[in-house]
C-alpha cells in the first residue's frame, strides 16, 4: 500500500473536504500524512502518492509558500509520482506548470455535467467516470495549460487536465459524495447562494443530479487510490 502526501490547502478553516479525502486514502489500506501547506508545513519527501485539496482565496496571493510548492510540484512531475491534484491545489498545479489563472466574472457552484474534451473521452482515469455530474466551486479558471486537457467548461476553460501517465488533475471534487452534497444542498445558506448564482428551479435540478455524482467519485477518487502499490 502507499504512503500519500495530502496536501491541505484549506488555511485553518473548517472543511468537509480534506477529511473525506483523507478517509478515501485510508479506505483503500493506504496510509496518509495531511501537510498544512498554507499554515507553513514544510512539504514532504519520501512519499509514494499525491493527493490535494481545494481551499479559499485566490491562488494568485503572493505568498512566501507559493514559490517552493511550485518547485516541489515540478520534481514530484519529474519524479512521475502519482498525483491527484484538486481545485485550488489544481490551480497552483497549473501555475507550477505555466499555466494561466484568471478569474471568471461569475462563479461557478453546484452540480455540472461532467463533460470530457475528445482526449477526456479516451482518457482511462476520465473516461471511466462518463457519464455523470460533478461539484464544482470555485471562481478562479485555468486556460492555455500546456497539457493534456481532459475537460472543459462552456467557456473552455481547463476543468481537467494529464500532467503525465500517472499525474492528473481536476477543478471539481471528486470527493464529493452524494451524502455530502445532499447535507449541502439542504443548508439554507447554500440554497441563498443557489438562488443568487443561478434561474429559478436549479436546485431542484441539482438534487437530481446527486445519485450521478457516486460514478465519478467511484471512477475519479477511488479509481485512482486503487491504482497506487
Amino acid at each position: 500500500m502507499a504512503e500519500i502526501a495530502l496536501l491541505d490547502f484549506n488555511d485553518g478553516h473548517p472543511n468537509v473536504g480534506c477529511a473525506a479525502l483523507e478517509r478515501a486514502g485510508n479506505s483503500n489500506g493506504h496510509t496518509v500524512r495531511v501537510i498544512d501547506v498554507r499554515g507553513g508545513q514544510a512539504l514532504p519527501v519520501g512519499f509514494d502518492a499525491v493527493l490535494t485539496s481545494g481551499g479559499p482565496g485566490s491562488p494568485l496571493e503572493q505568498t512566501d509558500w507559493a514559490s517552493p510548492l511550485f518547485d516541489w510540484y515540478r520534481q514530484v512531475l519529474e519524479e512521475q509520482r502519482p498525483i491527484l491534484a484538486i481545485c485550488f491545489g489544481f490551480q497552483m498545479l497549473c501555475r507550477a506548470v505555466g499555466g494561466e489563472i484568471f478569474e471568471r466574472k461569475e462563479s461557478r457552484l453546484g452540480l455540472y455535467e461532467l463533460s470530457a474534451t475528445q482526449a477526456g473521452s479516451a482518457d482511462p482515469w476520465l473516461a471511466a467516470a462518463l457519464p455523470s455530474a460533478v461539484f464544482l466551486q470555485h471562481r478562479f479558471g485555468v486556460r492555455n495549460l500546456d497539457y493534456q486537457v481532459l475537460a472543459a467548461g462552456a467557456e473552455g476553460d481547463v476543468l481537467a487536465a494529464r500532467f503525465g501517465p500517472a499525474a492528473v488533475g481536476c477543478m471539481f471534487h471528486p470527493e464529493a459524495s452524494p451524502e455530502m452534497t445532499s447535507a449541502w444542498l439542504a443548508d439554507p445558506e447554500v440554497q441563498a447562494k443557489l438562488e443568487l448564482r443561478h434561474s429559478a428551479g436549479v436546485r431542484t435540478d441539482m438534487f437530481q443530479k446527486v445519485p450521478r455524482l457516486e460514478r465519478s467519485s467511484h471512477a475519479l477518487l477511488h479509481g485512482f487510490l486503487s491504482c497506487l502499490d
